[in-house]
């Protein structure tokens, strides 16, 4: 399902342990790059001063690769590195403990500032932005960048460069449905949420997603619309289930692919909280929660039946453990399940599903 972490990160709902890998190799990236490409600067400029060193190297084939790393290689993954890292929280430790890379501003606000426009300088003025194997791509990287500024002009002009430089050109690829996704998030950072649900709802008929023989696209679009109703929730349960339902539910009632419920029931049931009362979330959530649990808990349960008792007491305990976290399992899918079968209001099939998953 993950196949581009840094899609995930910065458009999906990845888990607490995926994000901190995530920003701890994008940091180190930021890191790498930022010095290679000091250290090319500073080549060249002894390269442009010394020209019986630039015709050695030129012998040996080795200038014209450097050339390549100074013009597109480092700048293309420097812009990557920096964008990724100017996503981060503003309470990440990048933030707040500083001196990470050469230049970096002090505080959350001034280092995004100084990432995103090393990003956009990269992608709009040097060979990133005129080489043909690089430029569509740089395109879609500085639109990103600027339609996640604080600046209501900066993100108008970063939605207008993703439809005039990337959806335009490219529209069915992956570029134009990044951009599209790029564009949503532009237009609910620029204070207009209407456009972006009206984006997100009809992305189920991008022609990129329906060409796209996995799920990992349509899940893509659906975790940026349900991220983006979330933060507008800020805590609210009634808008929060509102979320689930626009974002998800579509998913599991309207299409009869099985890798959506697969995905988003287990998902679910890792990271819906105990702390959280079932009859806050919709029913087709509660029924996949419920439904997760109780296959989860029956394969603990038979797992832990088929091995007899330890004989060796240090292994008792972990024994015992597998029993206990089976039946702790079990109890909480009885308890989502229950609120299916008590609720006269539920569709018939969910009350079906929840009798069924009760035994």
């Amino acid at each position: 399902y993950f196949q581009n972490v840094a899609w995930h990160y910065e458009f999906g709902q990845p888990t607490d342990e995926q994000k901190k890998a995530f920003e701890d190799s994008m940091i180190e990236a930021l890191q790498v790059t930022s010095d290679a490409a000091n250290r090319l600067d500073l080549l060249t400029s002894r390269v442009g001063a010394d020209a019986k060193l630039r015709i050695k190297l030129e012998e040996m084939q080795i200038w014209f690769k450097t050339r390549d790393y100074t013009s597109i290689n480092t700048p293309y993954w420097f812009a990557h590195a920096a964008h990724s890292v100017s996503l981060l929280p503003d309470d990440h430790e990048y933030f707040t403990v500083g001196n990470k890379v050469r230049g970096q501003k002090a505080g959350a606000k001034d280092e995004k500032a100084r990432l995103r426009g090393k990003v956009f300088d990269e992608c709009t003025s040097g060979a990133l932005a005129t080489d043909e194997r690089t430029k569509l791509t740089a395109n879609l990287l500085a639109g990103r960048t600027l339609v996640r500024s604080s600046d209501i002009d900066d993100i108008d002009d970063g939605v207008d460069l993703l439809d005039n430089q990337v959806i335009a050109e490219s529209p069915n690829t992956y570029h134009g449905f990044l951009a599209t996704l790029a564009k949503a998030y532009g237009r609910y950072n620029g204070g207009e949420l209407d456009i972006t649900e009206t984006i997100l709802e009809g992305m189920g008929s991008h022609q990129y997603v329906q060409a796209d023989a996995t799920v990992v696209s349509r899940l893509l679009a659906a975790d940026l619309y349900f991220r983006i109703l979330t933060e507008v929730a800020k805590g609210d349960t009634a808008k929060i289930a509102e979320a689930y339902e626009k974002a998800y539910v579509p998913l599991i009632d309207n299409d009869d692919d099985p890798r959506f419920k697969q995905v988003l029931f287990t998902r679910w049931a890792e990271s819906v909280g105990d702390d959280v009362d079932p009859m806050s979330l919709p029913p087709t959530v509660r029924m996949g929660i419920g439904e997760q649990l109780t296959g989860m808990s029956g394969g603990l349960a038979q797992a832990a039946a088929a091995t007899p008792r330890p004989a060796i007491p240090a292994e008792v305990q972990g024994w015992e453990a597998k029993i206990a976290e089976a039946n702790t399992l079990l109890d909480r899918a009885v308890l989502f399940n229950t609120t299916l079968t008590g609720d006269e209001m539920e569709p018939g099939p969910l009350l079906a599903r929840g009798l069924f998953n009760l035994g």
